[in-house]
């Protein structure tokens, strides 16, 4: 009896003690220690006082405590076998959610990091295909040192001639964000 983990891994299958053939070892194993000893009332109750410190049993302190517990922790392997069934479903639904959720949450992410980008890159006065482009190319260059902010930037400073005239013509003529070429916006209006 002092190989208990031994005795509990041989009866094992499949994650499941057979508790009713762990009982029957013990008993056996009792009933030797006691036909073995001459006053087998007291060494009874010493060999099932060990048996109970072995299995770690807190309130239990006799052959019908131990029997309880075993049946308790035995139960219906089918009904045990049906409950991880069960369970292993309801996690790999509860997975394909989880996935689904984060597609979405990261095609949100991705269409409101490009209205934020286009917002910004409007705030320049370019818009339309030619804003699409800025966004295309200033995210190539983005990498865990330098953010997109950074890089508009940059851009804003090496292009101000441009942007500032584009602004101000589109703002001084009233055109609209939508049009790309300002030359031919503003030849109509003056028409």
């Amino acid at each position: 009896m002092k190989d208990l983990e031994k005795l509990l891994e041989a009866n094992t299958s499949d994650g499941v003690i057979d508790f009713k053939k762990v009982e029957e070892i013990v008993n056996e194993e009792i009933n030797n220690i006691v036909a073995k000893k001459t006053d087998s009332e007291k060494l009874k109750g010493e060999a099932l006082e060990t048996v109970i410190a072995e299995l770690g049993l807190e309130n239990v302190n006799n052959l019908d405590g131990v029997k309880t517990y075993l049946k308790k922790m035995g139960g219906n392997t089918d009904e045990i076998k049906e409950a991880n069934l069960k369970l292993e479903a309801e996690l790999e639904k509860t997975k394909e959610q989880l996935n689904l959720e984060m597609s979405t949450r990261e095609k949100l992410e991705q269409e409101t990091k490009k209205v934020t980008q286009l917002s910004k890159i409007a705030e320049l006065g370019i818009t339309g295909k030619q804003a699409e482009f800025l966004i295309w190319d200033l995210n190539k260059s983005v990498d865990d040192k330098t953010t997109f902010d950074d890089l508009l930037g940059v851009y804003a400073k090496e292009h101000k001639d441009t942007i500032t005239t584009t602004k101000v013509v589109k703002d001084k003529f009233g055109i609209d964000d939508k049009t790309d070429n300002i030359y031919e916006a503003w030849t109509e209006k003056r028409k």
